[in-house]
């Protein structure tokens, strides 16, 4: 991560955004717009945030103070809160933050009022920071509707896994050496292949495999020599069995059920547990070893809306060899209590080839 994007989530993380203005179409009439190198931060600022400018994207001056404008692109947004991706002024994504928002809050997006709850995935927000305050705040700070901003879990590693790239074959790359994953497996050569000829006929049946299982989300990236396929967070049990129903597909663990005296003595004394999972299939010619770097619930979370639907002709015309071979990685993350931390590859987590056999991928790339 580099110095921008934790200057960046500090700042939003010691501070509360005020909602009204704070995610919005652009200034009001009355502002004054000027550039970006006019916003004159403080020194303070500076010292603390010395990569932070390069990230403005507009700039006004509102009341005789100055403010510069960040954007950031919503990839997760569930009852409890919501995460984005923190952009450059490219577009690129630099880092993540997650916050939640009141109940009824609601943005203006597109010049229209829109409820935190129904921002869709892949929109753009909007936010201000203060050029001579270390505060960030609403156009103008008015409103008494704040955001809690969250940061998302770090990992027991401070280093942050390499973010995905471009190919030259016009697809992000995935994160290579891949981050270092709870478990993994070599899958059998010919349970995979079977009868295919290049890496696409490996990619279509890992894909009908996984839709008849419920995977109906998943992406594509470029890896050396092959391709990787990730699938959507899901939420198991610790043994690798898929959670049933919808609460299989949230990310937030579900209010405790009592029914019983000794039910309710039980919840006094113990917090909910939650456990999730995303499995990456890396099908390639090449040898590979995870970094010592760990993903956090929030990268893995961003795997399944990065990357692409299908592959690329360029990848998928690849006439397979010998020496593909393909592995699945399990990045498997625990959660303990409602606003507990996440944890990122839970001590005796059960075997790769169990997740596989638990979640029926095994079966169904038998059939």
């Amino acid at each position: 991560m580099d110095k921008l994007a934790i200057a960046l989530i500090c700042l939003l993380i010691s501070l509360q955004l005020l909602v009204d203005g704070a995610v919005s179409a652009g200034p009001i009439d009355s502002d004054a717009r000027i550039t970006c190198k006019e916003v004159k931060y403080s020194s303070e600022f500076l010292k603390r945030y010395p990569d932070a400018p390069a990230a403005c994207i507009e700039a006004v001056e509102k009341n005789g103070e100055r403010y510069a404008k960040f954007n950031a692109r919503v990839y997760l947004n569930t009852v409890d809160r919501m995460t984005v991706e923190l952009l450059n002024v490219k577009g690129d994504r630099l880092s993540t933050f997650s916050f939640k928002p009141n109940v009824e809050a609601t943005v203006n997006i597109d010049g229209k009022r829109t409820r935190f709850a129904d921002i869709r995935p892949g929109q753009t927000i909007t936010f201000w920071v203060s050029g001579d305050r270390l505060t960030a705040s609403a156009l103008p700070p008015s409103t008494e509707e704040v955001w809690a901003v969250l940061p998302p879990y770090e990992g027991p590693s401070r280093d942050r896994p390499p973010m995905a790239s471009k190919s030259d074959n016009g697809i992000e790359s995935f994160p290579w050496p891949p981050p270092v994953p709870t478990t993994q497996a070599e899958f059998d050569r010919d349970l995979l292949v079977r009868d295919g000829k290049t890496l696409g006929d490996v990619a279509d049946r890992l894909t009908k495999a996984l839709a008849g299982l419920g995977y109906s989300e998943r992406s594509f990236y470029h890896a050396p020599g092959g391709f990787v396929l990730a699938t959507r967070l899901e939420q198991i049990d610790f043994d690798g069995t898929p959670k049933a129903g919808l609460l299989r597909w949230s990310a937030k663990l579900p209010p405790r059920e009592i029914f019983s005296l000794s039910g309710f003595i039980d919840a006094l004394f113990s917090a909910p547990e939650g456990h999730y999972r995303v499995i990456v299939f890396v099908v390639n010619d090449q040898p590979f070893s995870g970094t010592d770097q760990t993903a956090s619930q929030a990268d893995a979370l961003a795997w399944v809306l990065g990357g692409v639907n299908r592959l690329p002709p360029s990848i998928a015309m690849t006439s397979l060899t010998g020496d593909h071979n393909g592995t699945a990685l399990i990045y498997q993350f625990r959660q303990v209590g409602q606003s507990g931390a996440v944890l990122a590859n839970p001590d005796g987590a059960a075997p790769a080839a169990q997740h596989l056999e638990r979640s029926g991928i095994l079966i169904a790339l038998s059939d």
